[in-house]
């Protein structure tokens, strides 16, 4: 989106591209550039990663925010999708 739209424009165009969407089918692959950091056991770090602090007064650093976590209850099978800030703890701890 232009960077000269004002936040209406911008949450029309958002609305518009929503009530557009049509998802892709997932495909399983075996590999592929998102197994390119794979961290196992003793060997993970999570402060490896680019993590930014996104805000002045954010608590931390960030990484997942502007995505969508979708979970499902294994119980019950109801299904959420929501924006959930992630935020670095330590090398290995994540809060969501």
């Amino acid at each position: 989106m232009e960077e000269k739209l004002s936040n209406l424009e911008i949450v029309r165009q958002w609305k518009d591209k929503w009530n557009n969407y049509k998802p892709v089918p997932p495909v399983e692959v075996n590999s592929g550039p998102v197994m390119e950091n794979v961290f196992e056991g003793d060997d993970i770090n999570v402060l490896s990663l680019p993590a930014p602090l996104w805000h002045q007064k954010d608590g931390g650093r960030y990484i997942g925010t502007g995505v969508v976590t979708i979970t499902k209850d294994p119980e019950e099978g109801g299904v959420n999708a929501g924006t959930y800030r992630v935020m670095v703890q330590d090398k290995k701890t994540l809060g969501f």
